[in-house]
């Protein structure tokens, strides 16, 4: 089975029917519904009731907060992912299930867009980041973070991380993203459908002050582990300080120094190393480095060799282009283990073992980009068809 759609409720029947309504009419029905009620005594046992027959599993009784339901839900799941999609919250259209798993994805967390509703029926469309960097759950990034109503989550990762936290009533979901992404290296993916409204009458939404203060706190715990610190460094720094115009506008200027020395010590000392030392700066790569080089075929999938700067450069290209990344190669065992940018790092091996699922290739090491392409010829890979080179400046530097 394919997902399992959770919804809690206590004492919100018109929310809750609403909330039903949405998920019956799904076209796509490769889904078991669950419902989580904590002794409501208004009209809700009546409206499960009444929509017992598209129900999977219902239960009503006493619990201890929104969390407790919600990890009651995910012990009796069969599906391969959960939705919580909680009384009030209401899927998109009758379609947008299809829709969503029209993309074929595998990853851990798979997030879309929503829509925030208010008491008087205000809608406002909010879309989230193609990639997910610690300052956007810590308040501090121009788009929204992803939220449970629209998030996909592999029953399999609550195995791995454990359930929400209890001790937390109102920031659990958003600390289980973190730890997740940062901490675990949870593989993640953004697709481009709205997949739910979410009602900001909810308990998080009307309780911004505590929601702050409880998701401050438990910050601090989580900054004790060293992956969550290098995720800081190496995504959240590029993010917010790299990939601004004042640093562009420095980093222009720099590469040019930079040449001219080059060419000085190169014409004075005859040392021809620094020929092949080349820094790629931003303006060859937009005028210059990717736009000709990488032509990605439609029905191909697209894998970076490299896990290095070079496949940040790649990366970003590929975001600011729409072109999605299905993950990363390196020969390297421990870093296979991992996920890289939120993609998941596969061993070279694997690549040449599936060539039937339609791969291409793109080299993103300067260093070894030689090496790497004499290994996908031997494979019986074409370059231009199954792999490109996009570095015009490619060639093994000396150690």
């Amino acid at each position: 089975m394919k997902l399992s759609i959770i919804t809690i409720n206590r004492n919100n029947d018109n929310g809750l029917k609403k909330t039903i309504e949405s998920v019956v009419c799904q076209t796509f029905k490769e889904f078991e519904y669950i419902i989580i009620d904590g002794a409501s005594t208004d009209e809700s046992t009546n409206i499960i009731n009444e929509y017992s027959q598209h129900i999977t599993y219902f239960v009503s009784e006493r619990d201890d907060g929104i969390y407790y339901a919600m990890n009651k839900g995910i012990k009796v799941a069969n599906g391969e992912y959960c939705l919580f999609l909680n009384s009030g919250d209401y899927l998109s259209s009758s379609s947008v299930l299809e829709k969503a798993f029209s993309h074929g994805f595998f990853e851990d967390i798979v997030y879309g867009d929503i829509v925030l509703e208010n008491d008087l029926n205000q809608k406002s469309l909010r879309l989230c980041n193609r990639s997910l960097s610690i300052f956007h759950f810590c308040g501090l990034g121009d788009v929204l973070v992803t939220h449970h109503q629209s998030s996909f989550i592999k029953l399999s990762l609550f195995s791995r991380l454990g359930l929400y936290r209890t001790d937390l009533s109102i920031t659990s979901d958003q600390v289980f993203f973190m730890k997740a992404i940062f901490e675990y290296g949870a593989t993640y993916r953004y697709i481009p459908v709205i997949i739910s409204i979410y009602d900001i009458n909810g308990m998080s939404s009307q309780n911004k002050e505590k929601y702050q203060r409880e998701f401050y706190n438990v910050s601090l715990e989580l900054f004790k582990y060293t992956a969550l610190r290098n995720s800081i460094k190496s995504i959240a720094f590029y993010d917010k300080v790299w990939n601004t115009p004042f640093v562009k506008s420095w980093y222009n200027f720099y590469n040019a120094a930079d040449k001219l020395k080059f060419k000085v010590k190169r014409f004075f000392g005859k040392d021809f190393y620094y020929n092949n030392s080349k820094a790629l700066s931003l303006k060859q790569l937009n005028k210059k480095f990717i736009p000709r080089k990488i032509r990605i075929p439609k029905n191909k999938k697209c894998l970076v060799w490299g896990t290095g700067a070079d496949s940040i450069l790649i990366y970003n290209y590929c975001n600011e282009n729409k072109i999605f990344i299905y993950g990363f190669i390196d020969s390297n065992e421990i870093k296979q283990q991992y996920s890289f940018l939120g993609r998941p790092v596969f061993a070279p091996k694997y690549t040449f073992e599936n060539k039937t699922q339609g791969f291409f290739i793109v080299i993103a090491s300067r260093n070894y980009c030689e090496e790497i392409s004499k290994t996908c010829k031997a494979a019986g890979l074409v370059e231009g068809k199954d792999f490109v080179v996009p570095f015009k400046d490619c060639h093994r530097r000396p150690e």
